[in-house]
């Protein structure tokens, strides 16, 4: 009877190790909306927030297993959700009724309730990055698609233009791997880098790199390393904090939007 019950129990084991092994590396997660989601953002393993395009907001507490709604914000097109903390929040986009017009949206109570932060007339926000509770950035375009670059050192209280170049070009990305060090890259396709938090001094802080397909999004990773995407599966990879990158071609050719 002892061995009948041991065999059952390393039956029991090997097939919860084959299902847990089996398991594939991505997976369908259940979403309690019907809309298209258009950003994530995670600011731990566990609680992370979603915006749809319609600017509703889902909210998981574990990982992804199990999402809810928590809020909707009536007429309001979400480009980009970043949390930089399980309480505080951001988003840019825009209103159906003010589409020329960008908004940055703020939450303190984990995206329950949002507050326009900051707007600016003729102009679109793509997205929105904070290197820690004070220091943030937002990038776009205005007018007749000049670059948008937008910095705050006090927590969205205030927001000023980046100084460097007006280019001819619609930023999609911004990351910084500290208050200095930070990349953006858009169409043209262009890719900026600075060194000194975006501000000029006594020089250009930005130096403009172009590549041969427009740039989606980008990441830095640590102190050197950093991935870029774009049109036609494009890829870039840096050892050396994008002074030098690799150039390398996803072999389907599909656009790529996003990498983290």
């Amino acid at each position: 009877m002892k061995l009948k019950i041991i065999c059952l129990l390393i039956l029991a084991f090997g097939f919860l190790l084959q299902q847990l092994s089996g398991q594939p590396a991505w997976y369908i997660q259940e979403s309690p909306v019907e809309e298209d989601l258009l950003s994530v953002s995670f600011a731990d393993s566990s609680f992370g927030w979603a915006a749809t395009s319609n600017g509703k907001i889902i909210h998981t507490t574990n990982g992804g297993q199990k999402w809810e709604l928590i809020s909707s914000i009536d007429g309001f097109y979400p480009a980009t959700i970043f949390f930089q903390n399980r309480d505080i929040g951001w988003m840019v986009g825009s209103y159906t009724t003010y589409l020329d017009t960008s908004y940055v949206m703020q939450t303190n109570d984990g995206g329950l309730s949002w507050r326009p932060n900051y707007k600016r007339i003729a102009s679109k926000l793509n997205d929105i990055f904070f290197v820690n509770d004070s220091v943030g950035f937002a990038v776009g375009f205005e007018g007749d698609t000049l670059c948008l670059r937008l910095k705050t050192v006090t927590s969205g209280q205030y927001w000023l233009d980046l100084l460097g170049p007006k280019i001819i070009s619609e930023f999609y990305s911004v990351h910084f791997r500290d208050t200095s060090s930070g990349v953006m890259c858009g169409s043209g396709p262009t890719l900026q880098l600075t060194k000194t938090g975006g501000i000029k001094p006594p020089g250009m802080a930005q130096s403009i790199f172009n590549f041969e397909k427009e740039m989606f999004d980008l990441v830095n990773v640590g102190d050197v390393y950093g991935c870029m995407v774009g049109a036609d599966g494009k890829l870039w990879f840096t050892k050396d904090d994008w002074n030098n990158y690799i150039d390398y071609d996803f072999p389907d050719g599909d656009t790529l939007r996003a990498v983290d």
